[in-house]
């Protein structure tokens, strides 16, 4: 249909390098910003938490315009780093469920294999993950009955899970709209809460806070 019209909706109107939509879109239409989302109620307000830096990132090779994350997992994949992201979950956010965002497979397998060592019940699914058992792992976190869910970028669009508190970044990313994206997936809202984010990779201070301002344009994205 040659002459239909086309809505797009989203929360972050950019591709993930930071490049525009006017490929595909002729006008941005904005809606309300995310501090209006969630002085109005839908989203929840949060506490973000940024320990100091573990390793230093300059060096690290940049690939499709974000790290090249197999050369991050070398650096952050150490039992000391998942070590301290551990501890600061016990100490900010024990018991509550959190979603783990990590650099690779490996990674999050061995992220998750620390969280267990520590008494925490703890899984990781990806994409190759048998059906049934991402199903069951859904199912159990939903029921309380699993706390944490380590991946890499399968919960990072489209996640229906209410009952996540916590976010924990230990994978540092150069996209502002991946980092929102993830960082965010705390703040569905609930009753009386407060969402919990533990930036381990100082994403912070490359892309601001998750509701912070940004000039969003059809050509790109620069921060306010």
């Amino acid at each position: 249909f040659p002459t239909a019209n086309v809505v797009g909706l989203t929360a972050t109107p950019a591709r993930m390098g930071g490049q525009g939509l006017g490929e595909i879109c002729d006008k941005l239409i904005f809606g309300p910003s995310a501090p209006e989302l969630i002085s109005r109620g839908y989203l929840a307000p949060y506490k973000y938490f940024a320990p100091p830096m573990p390793v230093n990132l300059e060096d690290v090779r940049i690939k499709l315009g974000d790290y090249d994350q197999n050369e991050v997992a070398i650096r952050l994949d150490k039992p000391h780093i998942t070590g301290k992201a551990i501890e600061h979950y016990q100490q900010i956010a024990a018991g509550k469920q959190a979603i783990i965002y990590c650099a690779t497979l490996e990674h999050s397998k061995n992220t998750v294999a620390q969280f267990m060592a520590a008494g925490i019940n703890a899984l990781h699914v990806d994409g190759e993950t048998p059906d049934a058992i991402r199903r069951s792992a859904i199912s159990d976190f939903k029921a309380g009955r699993l706390s944490v869910l380590s991946n890499v970028e399968l919960f990072g669009e489209g996640l229906d899970l209410p009952g996540v508190d916590t976010v924990i970044l230990v994978r540092p990313t150069q996209s502002l709209t991946l980092y929102i994206q993830q960082a965010m997936r705390s703040m569905r809202p609930g009753q009386n809460k407060t969402a919990t984010i533990i930036d381990a990779v100082g994403n912070v201070y490359r892309h601001g806070l998750p509701d912070a301002q940004h000039e969003w344009t059809l050509s790109g994205v620069t921060r306010r």
